[in-house]
């Protein structure tokens, strides 16, 4: 069910015109840091855009095209929980997950910064991810 939600949200994601595209991190930074600022995360489309944001910006660092800051990944886990609100199926749990592979002391300490909710509720999220990666979903 969970890996059906994902699906049909990428595919939507795929769908959002060029305004969630960030050339780089710098750009992907401002675009997380005013979805937590304006509190834009009840917006699902928002939220979509963000959701693809935060899927390029950890295709950028996995594949080594950029160096992320702690600024950017303590931007990039706010964002991640605020989509929450809007994305029952926390697609960015899922979309963390290889960075959190790659790189689990940079996004942990960016985790450690979020109030203790946030940062469990993400650290959960990651959790599940990575159990249905392994386990499948049900």
């Amino acid at each position: 069910m969970r890996n059906t939600l994902l699906i049909t949200l990428m595919l939507s994601l795929s769908l959002v015109a060029g305004a969630a595209t960030a050339a780089t991190l710098k750009d992907s930074l401002k675009t997380l840091q005013t979805y937590a600022e304006k509190e834009e995360h009840t917006s699902s489309v928002k939220t979509q855009e963000v959701l693809k944001v935060i899927d390029q910006s950890v295709t950028a660092i996995i594949e080594g095209k950029e160096k992320a800051s702690p600024e950017f990944m303590k931007a990039l886990a706010r964002a991640a929980v605020l989509t929450f609100d809007a994305d029952p199926s926390e697609a960015a749990g899922e979309l963390l997950l290889p960075l959190q592979k790659k790189n689990k002391k940079a996004l942990e300490e960016a985790i450690k910064s979020l109030p203790k909710k946030d940062a469990d509720s993400l650290r959960e999220s990651l959790k599940n991810a990575a159990r249905e990666e392994t386990q499948g979903n049900g």
